[in-house]
């Protein structure tokens, strides 16, 4: 990207320590697409992204729909790298608390079924208009069971490799 648009800024680094690289106000977008979830502290992450981005600014999230990756049975999805899983309901909560408004919840075929999220940063930190469903108990309950079922076939899985003789 950086050769081909050679008048755009491109930067890269974490996001917890971009509030001490980068000035205040300093970006228009800010786009993190499949890095999010790796954050074990989003609250932080998103409140030193906050410190960076322009007033009216906009952010770019994707991340993995938990649902799902559950209903979906996307087994390559749940590692240690992931530390944290969104539905549209939890990512509003988070950004709603850290100062962003939500303008758009997309749903894509990325990874099995992500989130693709467009939020404005707004000049303060107030409820979002729009309300995103949580899940009633029922589906936590459906979600549960079928995250068990693939917890035990996975170790079904890795017993049956254990036992089985290398040639």
């Amino acid at each position: 990207s950086k050769k081909k648009y050679k008048k755009i800024n491109f930067s890269c680094g974490f996001a917890e320590k971009s509030g001490k690289i980068f000035k205040k106000n300093y970006f228009d977008i800010i786009t993190f697409n499949n890095v999010f979830n790796h954050s074990s502290n989003p609250l932080k992450f998103l409140n030193e992204i906050r410190k960076i981005l322009r007033e009216n600014g906009f952010i770019v999230i994707e991340v993995p729909d938990w649902i799902k990756t559950v209903k979906n049975k996307m087994w390559d999805q749940i590692y240690h790298e992931h530390t944290t899983y969104f539905t549209p309901h939890t990512i509003s909560q988070i950004l709603n608390k850290t100062g962003f408004e939500i303008i758009n919840i997309e749903n894509i075929d990325y990874h099995g079924g992500s989130l693709r999220v467009l939020a404005k940063k707004n000049s303060q930190k107030l409820n979002n208009k729009r309300k995103y469903k949580n899940l009633t108990l029922k589906q936590c309950k459906t979600l549960k069971n079928q995250a068990e079922k693939m917890k035990k076939k996975a170790i079904k899985k890795i017993k049956l490799i254990k036992d089985s003789p290398i040639y």
